[in-house]
């Protein structure tokens, strides 16, 4: 059960320091043409499935929602009880095993260290909780 409450606190973590990103005012543009990309991705606003929404506004939700799902998780992993452990640790772990493929890909390194770190604990848990 070790490894299963590591992989959750390992989550929450990522969770909140993932809060930093939204939380944090961004730095100022560095040049001109930040200053534009910045501009267009606050201000330049696209009808979707009639509401108005910038890129900017897509970008903050999903950093808000990547906050709040990992913190959901780990917390929703250890309110759970030890017989259901098994179970919700082999789920979790094919789904961050997804997560982290998309990190390595799409993502940098701080995200994919979290989530490669919580699939590995989640993975172990799965194999010893019998």
């Amino acid at each position: 059960m070790r490894w299963y409450k590591a992989a959750c606190y390992v989550l929450m973590a990522l969770g909140l320091v993932h809060s930093m990103s939204f939380l944090t005012a961004p730095p100022p543009p560095a040049n001109e043409t930040e200053a534009k990309l910045d501009d267009l991705m606050t201000n330049y606003k696209s009808d979707l499935m009639g509401v108005q929404r910038s890129q900017g506004d897509l970008f903050k939700g999903f950093l808000i929602s990547f906050s709040v799902l990992p913190l959901t998780m780990g917390i929703a992993g250890l309110v759970a009880g030890r017989e259901s452990a098994r179970r919700i640790a082999a789920v979790y772990f094919r789904g961050l095993l997804v997560m982290t493929v998309v990190s390595i890909v799409w993502w940098f390194h701080a995200p994919t260290s979290f989530l490669a770190a919580s699939m590995i604990c989640y993975g172990i848990a799965w194999l010893k909780i019998s």
